[in-house]
Formats: C-alpha cells, sequence, structure tokens
C-alpha cells in the first residue's frame, strides 16, 4: 500500500503543468527578489483552470525551495514587471491573480462597500491591499464575480477584471515564489519529470528490503 501511494504521490507532482521559466525581479532592480512565473496557456482547454484548482495547483508547486501560491501584487512596480516580463505577446490573454472577495476563501461581497475595489478583497497570502490595477468600471460583479484575473479576451489591455469561476471562467494563473534564504534548493516542479525514472528504483528498494528483513 505504501509503494502504491509513493507511487501515486509522485506522479500527481510530475504530471502537475510546468512553470515558465521563472523569472526573479531582483533587488538591484528594484524589486523584491521574488520569483514569478506563468503556468497554462489561455488557447488550449486542458490548460486552463478555474480559480481554486489554480489556487490548489500553485501551493503544490515549488521553486529552489520555495513554495508557491497564485501570484499577489503590492505596487505599480510589481505590477509592471508582470505585465512586461509574463503578460505578453502570444500570453496576453486572462490569467488569474491571487486576489478574491469569496466568503469561501476569506473575502466578502465588495459590491456595495464604500471602496469596491478594496473592500472585501483579499490576497491568499493575507498580507493588505495596498494596490490595486483593475480596469476602469471594474470590479462590477457583474453574475457575482469573485474572482480577480489579469486581461481580457475582449480587449488588449493588462488591466484587472473581476469574473467568475467554475462554469464561467477558466484560465491560466501567474505564480509567485516569495524569498526564503533559510531553505535548501531543490529543483522546480519541472525538473521533478525525472524522479519518473526513479520510482522503480524505489518500489525495488522497498520490495528487496522486505525480503531481508
Amino acid at each position: 500500500m505504501r509503494q502504491v501511494i509513493l507511487v501515486s504521490f509522485i506522479l500527481t507532482v510530475a504530471l502537475m503543468p510546468p512553470v515558465d521559466a521563472a523569472i526573479q525581479w531582483k533587488v538591484e532592480n528594484g524589486g523584491n527578489g521574488h520569483f514569478y512565473g506563468l503556468v497554462g496557456d489561455y488557447t488550449k482547454s486542458d490548460q486552463r483552470w478555474t480559480w481554486s484548482e489554480s489556487k490548489t495547483m500553485a501551493e503544490g508547486m515549488s521553486h529552489l525551495g520555495i513554495q508557491g501560491h497564485l501570484v499577489t501584487i503590492s505596487s505599480a512596480a510589481e505590477n509592471q514587471f508582470i505585465i512586461e516580463n509574463l503578460h505578453v505577446g502570444a500570453n496576453r490573454l486572462p490569467a488569474w491573480l491571487g486576489l478574491t472577495d469569496s466568503e469561501a476563501f476569506g473575502g466578502f461581497e465588495s459590491f456595495g462597500q464604500a471602496n469596491p475595489r478594496t473592500d472585501g478583497w483579499v490576497w491568499v497570502t493575507g498580507e493588505a491591499i495596498v494596490f490595486t490595477g483593475w480596469n476602469p468600471g471594474n470590479p462590477d460583479n457583474t453574475n457575482d464575480e469573485d474572482f480577480a484575473i489579469m486581461g481580457s479576451v475582449w480587449g488588449d489591455h493588462s488591466d484587472w477584471n473581476d469574473v467568475q469561476s467554475g462554469s464561467g471562467g477558466h484560465a491560466p494563473f501567474f505564480i509567485e515564489f516569495d524569498v526564503n534564504p533559510k531553505v535548501v534548493p531543490e529543483p522546480t516542479t519541472l525538473a521533478i519529470w525525472s524522479l519518473l525514472g526513479g520510482i522503480g528504483l524505489v518500489v525495488e528498494y522497498r520490495r528487496r528490503r522486505r525480503k531481508t528483513a
């Protein structure tokens, strides 16, 4: 049973979609030292997901030993870095941000609040909302929209919009890896594909160990 669980776990992690080459916003360039990436491709139906699926997937990925999360944006400079490095060319289509006003994820309905652009909204990390990049007129909560996305299929821009998830919305997502100097570097999720070659070795080792026990 333990063999089955081990193999299942490795396969699950290994078959996660790869992170496009993680890009660091270097401190010497005015950044925070974090790494950022884009997971998925909006033009392919099997490479876009609901917001909650994206959240779970992002938190299951790592880069240099750092756990990922849906991107959080705390300044115009950080927003611009993502636009210039990830939301470009063929990728200039909708992608999830780690921002929601869904009660299921700690938020509350922003529509009707004194400042609907911040009131009710929460980042997945719990950090304060000190910057927003909403498209003019948004968030508008049309049809109960609770999740933030960058970009639109209706216009060429990198502004934020509130949209539905589930049946009303699937997209790739931006992922962020915070800096943690205490961790021991390890391969990115993409590199875990190489672990597939070691599954047989792990199972064989456990089989031989039982025989000699």
